[in-house]
């Protein structure tokens, strides 16, 4: 792969994690502000609507993978059984430290995109 492909590949996960990023905003902003969810709670179930807006769009745009989706899902649930804890948990404890829960949440945000680019880039879709 060349250096062009690859900066198209990082160009395409980004403007789809940012659409991503807004969804998981709107789901989260929804559940804490209107529904009175604990953040942790709100914060998983947005980080769920990111995984599956980001897999669904990143397999067929960004890797231009065959690789079946349920294939691609059950992998990326790998990552989020050790993402999800320590995130949920990082932000909780920043919360109770009288942090801004949607700077917490954009922090989270931020570390997930990058974390999670080179996840699937070189776990997922690494084949073609």
């Amino acid at each position: 792969m060349d250096n062009k492909q690859s900066t198209s590949q990082i160009i395409r996960f980004t403007l789809f994690s940012i659409s991503a990023g807004i969804i998981q905003a709107l789901v989260f902003a929804f559940l804490f502000e209107l529904l009175g969810f604990a953040y942790w709670l709100a914060y998983i179930l947005a980080l769920m609507s990111l995984v599956l807006w980001n897999t669904t769009f990143n397999r067929k745009y960004t890797f231009q993978s065959t690789v079946k989706y349920k294939t691609a899902v059950s992998k990326l649930m790998l990552f989020y059984l050790f993402f999800t804890p320590f995130s949920t948990w990082g932000g909780n404890a920043l919360i109770q430290q009288e942090w801004n829960a949607y700077g917490v949440l954009v922090l989270t945000m931020v570390i997930n995109h990058v974390l999670a680019f080179f996840y699937n880039k070189y776990f997922i879709y690494h084949k073609k």
